[in-house]
């Protein structure tokens, strides 16, 4: 609760009295909410708003809005289930995948397929761009770059950050919020349990390292 007064009372002497708008001031009653309603992923908006800009996509013109919609689902529950995604459940949790390919990396896992994308239930990670990032639930962090379907159970191959330490030391140490920089990724690919992952995270250069922050929605 003192890093969000900490927070919003140096964005004002940074950018202003203009600065504390209705969504930062929410920030300050975070900490009594969580307390209140338990972690900010039981009581947030998120999914609905997340799920509603994929509505959006189907809908390609103003007019009859829904009829698009209404059409656009059925053709998507008509594909093939071929060229439908994988639902996979795991002993924690129920994955999507999607995009199969077969252009590995394996490490010599024999699989059922291979794929580039996965979703999970606040996230999707990915095998290529910003969103291949992820904290392990030992603090490691990832560079993912291939999903494996093995029987009911994901198998994630990437490769860890390495040279990993704090980000930050004032006002507090960046570890205790899960924020780190590291040097780059390491060359050795490496296969990770889906349930391993923590939460999906950004990467950002900064200097001549990789700044880590976690996305935990």
């Amino acid at each position: 609760e003192q890093l969000m007064h900490y927070f919003v009372e140096c964005g004002i002497s940074l950018y202003g009295n203009e600065f504390p708008v209705y969504s930062i001031h929410n920030l300050v009653h975070l900490p009594s909410d969580s307390l209140h309603f338990g972690p900010l992923d039981t009581f947030s908006a998120f999914p609905f708003e997340n799920y509603l800009q994929k509505v959006k996509r189907l809908v390609w013109t103003g007019r009859k809005p829904l009829e698009q919609l209404a059409k656009r689902v059925e053709e998507i529950h008509s594909l093939s289930p071929t060229k439908l995604p994988a639902a996979i459940t795991t002993k924690t949790c129920q994955i999507v995948l999607s995009s199969c390919h077969s252009d590995g990396p394996t490490c010599g896992i024999q699989c059922q397929a291979q794929f580039r994308k996965a979703s999970f239930a606040n996230s999707d990670l990915t095998t290529a761009g910003p969103d291949r990032f992820a904290l392990l639930k030992d603090g490691r962090i990832i560079g993912i770059c291939n999903f494996l379907q093995c029987e009911s159970e994901v198998i994630v191959i990437g490769q860890e950050l390495e040279h990993v330490e704090s980000l930050y030391n004032h006002p507090c140490n960046s570890s205790t919020v899960s924020c780190y920089a590291g040097r780059g990724l390491c060359q050795q690919l490496l296969p990770y349990a889906s349930s391993d992952i923590a939460c999906k995270g950004m990467v950002l250069t900064f200097g001549k390292r990789l700044a880590f922050f976690p996305l935990f929605h």
